[in-house]
């Protein structure tokens, strides 16, 4: 369904540094075909691919196909079926909503663009509860809802249009620990009925929790613009390849509240332009790191990008 190539997507630092970029996605090569979690850190470029996804970020090199439509050769076509088709829910519900407009107003105005004027109250309805709300939300401000409630409501927006795939960043991350889970439940329960779902998320535990409930998910490792490591989150989870996926998943407290030992260089080494990312803090690392990046080689079921392997 969608297939990347070697995309790029790289800013300019400013007029005074003319001819030096920085790379938010660096050659990304990868192909998403199921639902998938997209994990990183803050900086990973895990907003940017999202953009990149739906359109919204023009590459800057390599190809982006959606349903084997080349998206920028063939712009006008390809943008016109991914913004039907693919949808998101941004991180801030609170930022999500027109404050001065009740959710029935800001949902019904979006079923009116799709489906015209006729019984748009009832669809608005129906659509507030099958994401477990109730009319009352209807009549409601946003400030008069929970960050659960909008959040939900948020979600409710973006299945309008009826998608085929729906693109969650940091869905959770705003909301206190009690809505969280209900929220991952309710992005599960729209994979069990078809839907196609890519959260991005710093948070291991709200990933482990979204692929144990929908069966298991292709996941994507990102650190500072380059995909590190891919494959079955639970084979990662188990078997953690590149020294950076060893790191962030060696740094969860367990329910003790202890951690494993976790050796890093902490030395002044500037991170290399071509080379992978990591160099400066891996214990591992050699001279060919800084020199290029490694290409992907499959190993245990799952790839990895590491002169290591």
């Amino acid at each position: 369904m969608i297939k990347l190539e070697k995309v790029t997507v790289k800013f300019s630092k400013g007029f005074l540094k003319k001819g030096e970029n920085i790379y938010a996605l660096h050659d990304i090569s990868t192909e998403i075909n199921s639902s998938t979690i997209v994990i990183g850190e803050s900086g990973a470029g895990k907003t940017t691919l999202a953009r990149v996804l739906l359109g919204l970020q023009k590459i800057s090199e390599g190809k982006y196909f959606y349903n084997d439509i080349n998206v920028w050769r063939n712009k006008r076509k390809a943008l016109k079926i991914i913004r039907r088709e693919i949808q998101y829910v941004a991180q801030d519900p609170y930022a999500s909503f027109n404050p001065n407009k009740t959710i029935g107003e800001s949902l019904g105005y979006v079923v009116k663009k799709y489906y015209g004027r006729k019984n748009y109250k009832e669809k608005v309805i129906k659509l507030l509860e099958s994401v477990g709300l109730t009319e009352n939300e209807y009549y409601k401000y946003p400030h008069q809802m929970s960050g659960g409630q909008l959040q939900r409501a948020n979600i409710a927006r973006s299945l309008i249009p009826n998608p085929k795939i729906l693109i969650a960043d940091e869905p959770t991350s705003m909301l206190d620990a009690s809505y969280r889970v209900s929220i991952i439940n309710l992005l599960s329960d729209l994979v069990k009925k078809g839907l196609e779902v890519i959260i991005i998320t710093h948070d291991l535990a709200i990933a482990r929790y979204f692929a144990n409930q929908i069966g298991g998910a292709k996941s994507l490792i990102l650190y500072k613009g380059r995909l590190v490591e891919e494959g079955n989150f639970e084979n990662i989870l188990k078997n953690p390849l590149h020294p950076y996926t060893q790191f962030l998943i060696n740094s969860i407290i367990d329910i003790r509240g202890e951690t494993k030992e976790i050796k890093l260089n902490d030395d002044n080494v500037p991170p290399p332009i071509n080379g992978c990312p990591f160099y400066p803090y891996c214990s591992f690392r050699r001279e060919i790191c800084k020199e290029s990046f490694p290409t992907m080689k499959e190993i245990d079921n799952h790839k990895v990008a590491c002169y290591n392997y």
